[in-house]
């Protein structure tokens, strides 16, 4: 029933000329820019948090991207396994870049959205794509898992001390547990050499 309605919505939204459709949301309700926000932070901090939180993010999306490419074209005896672990960690990474996002807008500023900025503020080495052994994916994740669980260390304790944003700090805290665990799991993983 909810489908049905939902496909007439859409059928007629494209049926009506776009000149005589009704914005979505009521214009009046809609946020200004001029607007101003009063959290606690001052302008330049929240700037400054803004832009750390961007880095991360760009990060984030490196990552999830890689791990992406790696569940798609993983190779292995146990296929399945890897395919399916491989899902879970980027799952969750596409989960990380939603989430800092959000928290870049709840700040009042704008989140990194293309491929560009993502590869001008990331800090991430994106190693060659061919084709690469299941372990050889598994190390590539976990370097760059470890890059950014130091990454967010010092932006734990930079977002509290020198931004006076205990938000932030205690938002990306979590991230950095998270972070932790996943890179252990891809670390028990690993075979040694």
């Amino acid at each position: 029933m909810n489908t049905c309605l939902s496909i007439t919505c859409i059928a007629l939204l494209f049926c009506v000329p776009l000149e005589t459709q009704q914005p979505l949301v009521n214009q009046s309700l809609a946020p200004h820019a001029t607007q101003s926000i009063n959290i606690g932070i001052s302008h330049t901090n929240r700037k400054q948090v803004a832009q750390l939180l961007n880095s991360l993010l760009s990060d984030e999306f490196i990552l999830y991207t890689q791990t992406l490419n790696y569940h798609w074209n993983v190779i292995d005896p146990y296929f399945s396994a890897m395919h399916s672990f491989f899902k879970e960690q980027y799952e969750q990474l596409f989960n990380f870049v939603d989430r800092i996002a959000e928290r870049v807008r709840a700040l009042d500023e704008f989140a990194a959205g293309s491929f560009a900025e993502f590869e001008s503020l990331s800090a991430l080495k994106t190693p060659s794509q061919g084709r690469l052994s299941t372990q050889d994916m598994l190390r590539n994740l976990l370097d760059n898992h470890e890059s950014i669980i130091r990454t967010i260390r010092v932006a734990v304790e930079t977002t509290q001390n020198d931004f006076k944003d205990a938000g932030t700090s205690n938002f990306l805290a979590e991230i950095l547990v998270e972070h932790e665990k996943m890179a252990w799991m891809i670390r028990s993983s690993l075979t040694t050499k």
